[in-house]
């Protein structure tokens, strides 16, 4: 009700009223008791029907109101009474895609706290919004090396800034250390949006080469396998892993299987013997797709004997 259904009838009251400074009060005023952040949304919202010059005066009442408080900061950073109305500032800087400031009150808001990935991401985000790639660059590259967290956000947006500046080589660069490692339809796609057909090929070849390699069990590359590669690669890697497969994995294995019987591959049928060639014993969870109403069953096949249990 509030996030959603208030908000939309705010920004439609918003746009219709003229009188813009009231409607900077409201804001404000709304703001001032806000104890379980259901009125952080208005923020963003005010963005949507403020002028800019409305909006920096609310900014700038923001961020009076917390340097105000933190005359006297606890000892928690987190815990200052400051702390959400630098958030607040925070976001009506991101609204009007003002980089400096967003960047002024977000340090401002963490205090003595370091940022972390996450951080420099929403940062860099806001510069590039407001079309500077270039300090949307410098930014990302504040964060450290052993920092993973978000990393797959600060990938998109290295790909966004580099998009912008016309750096294709880095661009595929990145796409080719995507693939690198998580192969998948989507990130083979994007990667030869940028590459030629020969160039995938090699780089296709390289991955696929590298997993045949590496003795644990992918269960994500053996789906990539099934969609992209061929039916006898896909066998042959995980017949050579079949141990490896637990009741922790069961959870992927029933659509893997529907792709082997699709194929017309034994490894999916439970009518057939498997031939479990190197490996002792091998387990799969399988589906007759004849009979819908049957459940997904786990099947184990001895190599010795060629029976179920």
């Amino acid at each position: 009700l509030y996030t959603y259904d208030a908000v939309n009838q705010l920004i439609r009251f918003g746009k219709h009223c003229d009188d813009k400074p009231w409607m900077a009060e409201q804001i404000f005023e709304l703001n001032q008791s806000d104890g379980y952040g259901v009125r952080d949304c208005t923020l963003a919202a005010a963005c949507e029907f403020l002028p800019e010059t409305e909006t920096r005066k609310l900014i700038n009442r923001f961020c009076e109101l917390a340097t105000e408080l933190d005359q006297n900061p606890p000892e928690n950073e987190w815990n200052r009474p400051s702390h959400r109305f630098w958030c607040a500032a925070e976001s009506l800087a991101r609204g009007i895609n003002d980089g400096p400031l967003y960047e002024m009150a977000k340090l401002s808001s963490w205090g003595k706290n370091k940022f972390n990935a996450a951080a420099w991401n929403d940062i860099a985000k806001v510069y590039l919004k407001a079309d500077n790639p270039e300090t949307a660059l410098q930014k990302l590259n504040n964060i450290s090396s052993d920092d993973h967290f978000k990393s797959y956000e600060t990938e998109q947006i290295r790909i966004e800034i580099n998009k912008a500046l016309g750096n294709t080589d880095a661009v595929a660069e990145i796409l080719r250390l995507r693939f690198q490692k998580s192969p998948t339809t989507k990130t083979l796609g994007e990667l030869s949006e940028l590459l030629t057909a020969k160039k995938v090929k090699a780089v296709v070849a390289k991955v696929t080469k590298g997993f045949n390699e590496d003795p644990p069990l992918d269960l994500g590359f053996l789906d990539f396998a099934l969609a992209e590669l061929d039916l006898k690669t896909a066998e042959k890697y995980l017949l050579t892993r079949a141990e490896q497969i637990d009741g922790e994995r069961y959870y992927i294995l029933p659509g893997l299987a529907k792709q082997f019987v699709a194929k017309d591959s034994p490894l999916g049928s439970r009518s057939r013997r498997v031939d479990a060639q190197r490996s002792q014993w091998f387990r799969i969870a399988i589906v007759d797709c004849r009979d819908r109403t049957s459940p997904t069953r786990c099947v184990r096949w001895r190599r010795d004997a060629g029976s179920r249990v």
